[in-house]
């Protein structure tokens, strides 16, 4: 059974010992309806930013494609949508770049191919990344940085440098508590920061 795979261009060549041979070209050409691939379903996006959306399609004869929104408006090149479509033999990849996300942006978009065969659907939804949560984690990253630096400080720091610190300043000391068995147990400063910086993960 002649499949797609099957494409191709192919040589006859007719030889019988006498000069000249003959040979002749076949191009084979197999059709068949669109098939669409989207390689990410959801795609997240920040306010102002930039973002591009995919669907990748076989089919053969070539399709019809088009980018069309939720609200069934068709999208086309212009200084808010950019779409590219590049072509491989029956496969194709199609882009569309989504300039300046504003909040109208966020919602569905269709990809659509179609040829004499059949007509075939792709869907992608934009949504709102948390842009909050994004710079908590920031945040929580560079608590975290400064915390390392501050326990490989104290833990590369040489026996005489503290001497001459504890001569110059009083020294910290742990926080002390008592634990249910009535002994007594101290709370580490690195544990401290890290709690400190789990917690402003949360807000």
């Amino acid at each position: 059974m002649v499949s797609r795979d099957d494409m191709a261009a192919y040589l006859c060549i007719a030889s019988n010992g006498v000069a000249p041979s003959a040979s002749k070209r076949i191009v084979l050409q197999v059709n068949f309806r669109p098939k669409i691939i989207v390689p990410h379903q959801r795609v997240g996006a920040a306010m102002g930013s930039d973002v591009t959306l995919e669907c990748r399609l076989e089919a053969s004869p070539s399709p019809l494609t088009s980018w069309i929104r939720s609200d069934g408006f068709m999208l086309f090149n212009n200084s808010k949508y950019e779409i590219v479509e590049r072509q491989h033999g029956y496969k194709v990849d199609m882009k569309i770049k989504i300039r300046n996300v504003v909040e109208s942006d966020f919602g569905s978009y269709k990809c659509l191919a179609k040829n004499t065969l059949a007509e075939k659907e792709g869907f992608i939804r934009l949504y709102k990344h948390n842009q909050r949560r994004k710079a908590s984690e920031k945040n929580y990253t560079a608590l975290m940085d400064e915390s390392q630096e501050f326990l490989s400080d104290k833990k590369n720091r040489s026996p005489d440098s503290d001497s001459d610190e504890q001569d110059e300043a009083m020294p910290s000391s742990p926080s002390h508590g008592t634990s249910n068995s009535g002994e007594p147990y101290a709370v580490s400063a690195s544990f401290s920061i890290v709690f400190v910086s789990t917690f402003f993960l949360w807000l």
